[in-house]
């Protein structure tokens, strides 16, 4: 137990720890929504709980960097960051979004090697940080599981990932990410509508390619009648058809012959590449 309070004592002596006002720390500042603690009763994730420290973040402040040395753990109570692969200096990779509930950090754990990607802040958040140690000793027998149930969610996502970049044109890339955040049209089952509209750049990170092709790409899918923007929203259109002529797209989204278009796309909204509600790091 020495080591542990010796641990939390040197995490909260860092200068990048912030106090946030008393009343609002209090209800943000808990591990009660963290998917991994579903598990635990409410005794021992207090006894978690009281090993943690806590971090407010503004939205565009990172929380580490990738190739950045480092094993604590971060659960994400409060706001949404995103996940983040730097392939070259003048080029990101948006691997997904993680919403709160979520946790993040644990493969440096597992592995003792530095973050595999970076984490950005794309809200405020409020996160707690556990050292390795104690999430070893506290967490990690309780939750085996768990992680290696999410550890092989993600790997397939990657593979999924890499099918798409090796075996399709960035404008079917830019249409699945696209499903991906689409939800089922409320009378046309043919169709799906993403809303928010959105950016450019993010959909770029997303399918690997440049914000100026993703532009050029809209324009085409818009000009074939595939995608149609209305009152601040995409909608997209023929979705059966994509579906039944890209086996790419029909993997993404899961076999199921008992479902119909409906269906499919509804399961392709959830099945996202944002790992939600968490990224193995």
């Amino acid at each position: 137990m020495s080591l542990i309070s010796e641990s939390c004592r040197r995490q909260h002596s860092r200068s990048e720890f912030r106090f946030i006002p008393a009343p609002w720390r209090r209800s943000a500042e808990s591990l009660e929504a963290i998917t991994l603690f579903a598990s635990f009763d409410p005794r021992q994730r207090a006894v978690v709980e009281s090993h943690c420290r806590w971090r407010h973040v503004r939205a565009k402040e990172w929380l580490f960097e990738q190739n950045e040395a480092g094993s604590d753990v971060y659960f994400l109570s409060r706001g949404v960051v995103r996940v983040i692969m730097t392939p070259s200096p003048d080029r990101d990779v948006i691997l997904g979004d993680i919403e709160a509930g979520g946790y993040f950090g644990e493969m440096s754990v597992l592995d003792g090697l530095k973050r595999s990607a970076g984490i950005l802040a794309k809200t405020e958040a409020t996160i707690g940080i556990l050292p390795a140690v104690v999430f070893r000793e506290l967490v990690y027998p309780h939750v085996r599981e768990q992680l290696i149930s999410r550890c092989v969610s993600h790997i397939r996502g990657l593979n999924q990932r890499v099918k798409e970049f090796s075996s399709m044109h960035v404008s079917d890339r830019i249409y699945v990410e696209l499903l991906r955040q689409a939800r089922p049209h409320p009378t046309d089952q043919k169709k799906a509508i993403v809303s928010p509209t959105p950016l450019h750049s993010d959909i770029a990170g997303r399918v690997s390619t440049r914000r100026e092709n993703v532009t050029r790409e809209l324009k085409l899918l818009e000009q074939s009648g595939r995608l149609i923007k209305k009152d601040g929203a995409f909608v997209l259109t023929n979705i059966s058809t994509f579906v039944e002529q890209r086996g790419t797209a029909s993997s993404a989204i899961g076999e199921d012959r008992g479902r119909g278009t409906s269906g499919r796309i509804r399961h392709l909204a959830l099945a996202t590449d944002r790992f939600a509600p968490s990224v193995s790091l």
